[in-house]
């Protein structure tokens, strides 16, 4: 939904922001101390997300619709990746996927009756068939499937900074697919959101490292 209102490479540089979330969570969920330096952290890189939001003019105060949320889904994805570290169910992956896709298609189906009792068509062209199909399979089956193996081995700490290769290949495919060419405030945003992380994410690999 966000992305009908703001840029791809938006929203893909929002998803370097899942780690705070994740750091944010994993205090009152796992908990996880979160220091004075994991703060700076926090602080730095939402100020790289203000910078993107506001698309350079930070004195306009205005976030768009679609940054909301964006930030928001990140949010509710570092909430999941912190419940699948608090499972304690003897489910293997595939099954895990059931699952998932059951209490999905739950929840999907009165949004489904509303759009058929409301009149509404679904007018796919090829190239949004091939879409919906790349999103069950690469999107659902392959990604869930690899982030539920990585984070029940590493954690979700861990499994949540590989979400930083994800903007890299997301932009150079906004600007292939999609014309899409990264501004300034990109490039300075992105920047204050990976100093932020490094920040946050010192502290935590040190402690790790002297264990």
């Amino acid at each position: 939904l966000g992305l009908h209102y703001t840029t791809a490479t938006s929203g893909i540089l929002y998803l370097s922001t899942s780690p705070l979330f994740i750091l944010l969570l994993a205090r009152p969920l796992l908990g996880e101390a979160i220091g004075a330096r994991q703060w700076l952290g926090v602080a730095v890189s939402f100020m790289g997300i203000f910078l993107i939001a506001t698309q350079g003019r930070i004195q306009a105060l205005s976030f768009n619709i679609g940054d909301l949320m964006a930030l928001g889904s990140m949010a509710m994805w570092a909430g999941y990746t912190v419940f699948l570290r608090l499972r304690r169910d003897t489910l293997e992956i595939p099954e895990f996927l059931v699952v998932i896709c059951t209490f999905g298609l739950l929840f999907m189906l009165p949004w489904v009756s509303f759009e058929i009792l409301t009149g509404t068509k679904a007018e796919l062209s090829t190239a949004g068939a091939l879409a919906v199909l790349y999103s069950a399979v690469g999107s659902l089956l392959l990604a869930y499937a690899g982030l539920s193996y990585v984070v029940t081995r590493l954690g979700a700490a861990r499994a949540g900074v590989t979400m930083h290769l994800m903007p890299g290949i997301g932009v150079v495919l906004s600007m292939i697919f999609l014309g899409e060419y990264p501004r300034w405030f990109h490039g300075a945003g992105i920047a204050l959101i990976l100093a932020g992380v490094v920040l946050s994410s010192t502290r935590a690999s040190s402690a790790a490292s002297s264990r």
